[in-house]
């Protein structure tokens, strides 16, 4: 949700988000969910940000240190849940990440 409303707000096209991996209609579920949530509003056949929208993509822009300072966040499919020290992570061979991996 962060990329999108990214890419909205510097003016970019969706591209970005289908060269990783995403497909038309998880673009189209993306948007529609962010225009639902009042992220983003449709305006003469363009996409805004609203300004809860804007507040929404700065909130998590806080929590994400980048070196450069550049806008493009962590790669959310790789992303998992914080655990405790104790806990040790299997991926499932339905996880993502875990199919991800194999195709390489």
């Amino acid at each position: 949700m962060t990329l999108l409303l990214q890419l909205v707000y510097s003016g970019s096209d969706i591209f970005s988000l289908l060269e990783r991996g995403f497909e038309y209609s998880q673009v189209a579920k993306l948007i529609e969910e962010a225009v639902e949530k009042g992220y983003l509003t449709e305006r003469d056949e363009k996409l805004l940000l609203t300004n809860s929208g804007i507040e929404r993509m700065r909130k998590n822009e806080k929590g994400v240190k980048r070196k450069d300072g550049g806008w493009i966040s962590p790669y959310e499919l790789y992303k998992k849940q914080k655990m405790s020290l104790s806990e040790i992570y299997l991926p499932s061979s339905n996880d993502k990440l875990f199919k991800a991996r194999q195709d390489r």
